[in-house]
């Protein structure tokens, strides 16, 4: 790893990277960077990789010196690393989502309740086991 370069990948997103997404392990990745100190609020994945490349297309020893130069006063102001809250539009599409989700989720059909261990003494609810 380097001071400066491409955000590191994730092994999950290496396999599931399109034919233009692998151009950015050509370079070492840093432990800052473009993407750190220019649009780093960007939740789409292909807009980070494509401020990856775009650091890689322009590199230069004067780019890094700026981008550590920038990256200083971001740490200092915390926005390095802090999520950003979600919307309150976000929020209820999730609430949404997770409803539809529940009320089309089926319960599992083989199951039987079992009696618990009385090594550990009675329990108030049911144990379940689910049969294969």
């Amino acid at each position: 790893m380097s001071l400066v370069g491409p955000r590191p990948p994730l092994p999950s997103e290496v396999a599931n990277y399109d034919v233009w997404h692998r151009r950015r392990l050509s370079m070492k990745p840093g432990m800052t960077g473009l993407w750190q100190v220019d649009g780093r609020n960007e939740r789409e994945f292909d807009r980070w990789v494509e401020t990856d490349l775009e650091y890689i297309d322009t590199w230069s020893l004067w780019l890094d010196f700026k981008i550590i130069a920038r990256t200083v006063p971001a740490v200092l102001a915390a926005r390095v690393g802090r999520p950003t809250a979600p919307t309150q539009s976000e929020r209820d599409r999730l609430r949404l989502a997770i409803t539809q989700l529940a009320a089309k989720a089926e319960p599992p059909r083989d199951v039987r309740p079992v009696s618990p261990d009385p090594a550990f003494g009675s329990a108030r609810v049911p144990l379940l086991t689910f049969r294969p």
